[in-house]
Parts: C-alpha cells; sequence; structure tokens
C-alpha cells in the first residue's frame, strides 16, 4: 500500500497559469535569464568513488554474513500448558561467520531461550547450529555449524574509529524478506557508555554509535569500516517507539574479541578484576581531588574482595584515572583494561584524592564472581512511608533502626539512615538509590539517627560538596559519593 500523497493539477488552474505567463511575454518588462546550474566534477567524482566503496565491501561482506531463526522454549511450553498445538514461538536475528569452520557470532538476546538454532548462509544453504557459549554481560553468543571452508568476516580495530567515519551495517531487517540488506552511515560517537538492562549491575559497556538503519533483526549483524573489517556488532536502537529512530548502538570489535576468544576455547568467559566497586565520576568528584575535566571511576568500597585493594593503599572515595598508565574514563573503560587479565596479575593504578594528591599503586587482579539479579530490595506496595523532613542532600531518609541485615556481616555496623526516596530535582539523584541505601557516613562522620545528620550538615554551606558512604543491605555493599548540597 503507498501513501505517497498527490496533488493534482486542475486543468483551469493550468489554463490561468498559462494565461498569466502570455501577458508577461507581451510585457517584457526585462529580460530574465536563469541561471546555469554548474557540477562540481571533482565532488561529483569523490561520490561515485564512495559508492564504489560501498558495494566493494559489501560484495566482499555479505557473505560472511548469516540470517539465524531461533525457534524458542517459550512457545513448546506455552503449547504444552494450554494443550494446543501452537507451534514454537519464533524470531530472527543475525551473525557473521569468523572461523572458515563454522563458527559464528551473534548477540546473546538472538539466541537466549532457544529450543533450536537454525542458519541460513547467504548462498541459501541452511543448518542446525550449535551454541558453543554465550555471555549475557556483554550480550554475546557464538554457534558453530558442521561445514568448512566458509568465507570469513575479520575483526578489525574499533578503537580507531573516530565520529565522521563512514560505516556499513549488514543485517536482516524485520525478518527473511529483507535478508542480508546493506545500510549506511556515519560514526556518531564511541565510547557511549550505557548500562545493559539484561545483566548483572556491573555490565557497563562501550557503545559505537551510528546512524546506519537498523531494525528488529539486526541484532548481531556486523558493522564494518570502509577498509572492509568488523569493528562492531549491531546489538540495539536507541528508540521510544521499538522501530529505527536514528540511533543504532553496536559493541566495539575490541571487546568482541577476547570475549569471542574465550567462548570458542572455554564456552564460557571469566573475568578478573581490582576487587572494588566503582562508579563513573561526577562534577563534584572532579572538584574533590582536583581533575581539570571530569573523568575516571570513584572507589565505592575498597574493602570488597577480601580487602586486598585496601591493603594496597586503596581508599574509599580515590578516583581511579589510568592503569598501566592508559586514562580511565569510565567504568567500561576500567573493565576494558582488566576483565581479560588473569587472576593474580599486579597492575599498576593512577589515582587522585581529596584536596588533590596523587598516588600510583601496585594491585593484584582477582577472579570475579558472576554477578546476576536486581540489588532491589522488594517492598510491600501498600507500606505506609514515614513521613520526610527537608534536608541539603534532596533525600527523603528515616532512620534505619538498630538491627543489621539479616545474614549480614555481624561486624559490620549498618545502622544508619534508610534511602526511602530521591528526589528527581535533588543534587543526590542518580547517586544514591531509594529503598535500598543506607547512609552510614556523611564527611567521615558517623550518623545513626536524623539528628546526627543535621549535626553534620549544620557545619556544612549550601554549594558544599560533601561525602557519604553507603551500605546495602542486601548485597552487603559498601557506596561512596559525594553529593553538592542544595541550598
Amino acid at each position: 500500500m503507498r501513501h505517497d500523497t498527490f496533488v493534482p493539477v486542475r486543468n483551469a488552474s493550468i489554463s490561468s497559469l498559462i494565461a498569466l505567463f502570455s501577458v508577461a511575454c507581451v510585457g517584457q518588462v526585462a529580460d530574465v535569464t536563469l541561471p546555469r546550474t554548474q557540477l562540481d566534477p571533482n565532488a561529483s567524482a569523490s561520490a561515485v568513488e564512495l559508492g564504489q566503496a560501498f558495494n566493494r565491501v559489501a560484495e566482499a561482506l555479505r557473505p560472511t554474513v548469516v540470517f539465524i531463526r531461533n525457534e524458542s522454549r517459550r512457545g513448546r511450553v506455552r503449547a504444552a500448558r494450554t494443550g494446543g498445538a501452537t507451534p514454537s514461538a519464533t524470531s530472527t536475528g543475525t551473525g557473521f561467520i569468523v572461523r572458515e569452520d563454522g563458527y559464528i557470532v551473534t548477540n546473546y538476546h538472538v539466541v537466549e531461550g532457544a529450543h533450536q538454532l537454525l542458519v541460513r548462509l547467504y548462498d541459501e544453504r541452511e543448518y542446525v547450529a550449535e551454541l558453543v557459549g554465550t555471555d549475557p554481560l556483554t550480550d554475546l553468543a557464538v554457534l558453530k555449524i558442521r561445514e568448512t571452508g566458509l568465507p570469513v568476516a575479520e575483526l578489525g580495530d574499533s578503537d580507531a574509529l573516530r565520529v565522521g567515519h563512514w560505516v556499513l551495517a549488514i543485517g536482516n531487517p524485520l525478518g527473511r524478506a529483507l535478508s542480508f540488506s546493506v545500510t549506511a552511515g556515519i560514526v556518531s560517537a564511541t565510547q557511549r557508555t550505557l548500562v545493559s538492562g539484561r545483566s548483572g549491575p556491573t555490565s557497563v559497556l562501550d557503545y559505537i554509535q551510528t546512524d546506519a538503519v537498523a531494525n528488529t533483526g539486526n541484532s548481531g549483524g556486523p558493522l564494518i569500516d570502509l577498509h572492509g573489517k568488523i569493528v562492531g556488532v549491531n546489538a540495539a536502537i536507541f528508540s521510544t517507539t521499538g522501530s529505527y529512530q536514528g540511533y543504532t548502538l553496536a559493541i566495539p570489535a575490541n571487546l568482541v574479541a577476547p570475549v569471542v576468544a574465550r567462548l570458542i576455547e572455554d564456552g564460557k568467559v571469566r573475568r578478573s578484576g581490582l576487587g572494588v566497586t566503582v562508579e563513573d565520576a561526577t562534577v563534584e568528584d572532579a572538584t574533590a581531588v582536583g581533575l581539570e575535566s571530569v573523568y575516571g571511576v570513584v572507589v565505592q568500597d575498597a574493602s570488597a574482595g577480601g580487602g586486598a585493594p585496601e591493603r594496597a593503599g586503596l581508599r574509599d572515595g580515590d578516583v581511579i584515572v589510568a592503569v598501566d598508565g592508559k586514562p580511565i574514563m569510565s567504568t567500561a573503560q576500567l573493565q576494558r583494561a582488566v576483565w581479560f587479565r588473569g587472576s593474580g596479575d599486579e597492575v599498576s593504578v593512577s589515582v587522585r584524592r581529596d584536596g588533590g594528591g596523587a598516588s600510583t599503586l601496585r594491585i593484584s587482579l582477582q577472579w570475579l564472581a558472576s554477578e546476576d539479579g536486581d540489588e532491589r530490595e522488594d517492598r510491600p506496595a501498600d507500606e505506609i512511608a514515614p513521613p520526610c523532613s527537608d534536608n541539603p542532600l534532596g533525600l527523603c531518609l528515616v532512620e534505619a533502626g538498630d538491627e543489621p541485615a539479616v545474614g549480614a556481616d555481624p561486624t559490620t555496623d549498618a545502622r544508619g539512615l534508610f534511602v526511602r526516596n530521591v528526589y528527581s530535582v535533588g543534587p543526590s539523584f542518580g547517586k544514591l538509590m531509594p529503598n535500598v541505601d543506607v547512609i552510614t557516613h556523611v564527611n567521615g562522620v558517623r550518623v545513626r539517627s536524623l539528628a546526627d545528620l543535621d549535626s553534620v550538615l549544620s557545619e556544612c554551606m549550601a554549594g558544599q560538596i560533601v561525602s557519604v558512604r553507603t551500605y546495602r543491605r542486601r548485597t552487603q555493599e559498601r557506596g561512596f559519593t559525594r553529593v553538592k548540597l542544595q541550598g
């Protein structure tokens, strides 16, 4: 069905136009010479060359792309429960071949819950695929089909991408009818840090943002530079409607490569880390430690991970600005810097501290435990919240009581002020979590009651930056943040 709107020109209107034109010719007030459009031959040649470059890359890479159909268990379970004959629920996606013996990379969410995975190649051959391994934290998966001599896509250097570089996306949008479609766009942004909604609390990824068109079914497909190298895996669209609105997000190849290598070798990914919890630095953090711009990550709990980082000299509130001399701009960059090293490996960690002090520490990495689930506590919907009093932190606080959380370390004093709500227009919005965090210290002073808090804040002025330490009862984690007091 076409949606073009045509406005017909009626015969009377045409006659009127002819009559007006005749009058104008008779009058001949002045000769009118229309300027001739001049085409820049160099510009035309450049456009042709760009189109030819697109064509060369597309023709070379399309045979490495595959169409994936996921026959989900959910459909079979639903049919069994209802007693009907409803077939398995199916969904489709994209992948690309990385080894000639049949290894294929795609997104985890493309294969999630699969009862059977079917792969169709560009030349129409179809296979039942084996699921080699998945990594939900990075939304990546590896499949294998029983075939050899397949064309292979080569991963490139995503760190070499710059805003404005041309890229191509190949995928299967909206199902089989539009399979192996090619779209072009530019890199709109790099290091676009977002928190994945499908993984644990540390799932913070640096995405490549592009305006190459993608829709449902493009997930798992390659993002390709004009050298024919895979620079990313298309994973999501940023949309308010569920369909393309101009923003496509891709997992960078420099993160894809080590994940895929481990999935092929072990079927899973094991990561190492510093053994501390961190958050991206804020303006208040940068001001407190004397940074000229906002970057780095703030240590929330140096005693986590058995206390080894704390013994190495790391403190709560330290801002990590580099690892092994490489600048750390965000949590995602810190993860990439340490994730794929071995437990026991030592790294050099550069930190900035309150007052502008700087220090370089040697810290041994340790294996990270798996992190799943939501750390928000479930609370009765009809629970009546106690009244809140205004405070310059922009929080609704209640006294948490004297009893520690169930299962909490008895040596940890978890008493303090429970964060009932974080006001969206207040200075703590985005820093503290309602119904999760308990404030235990402000500016290093222990607070167990609202009176304790009032006493500490009475010595502070509006606009002053204060440090806030927290405890999360369910996960038994300590946190650290800085808040600029409101007037």
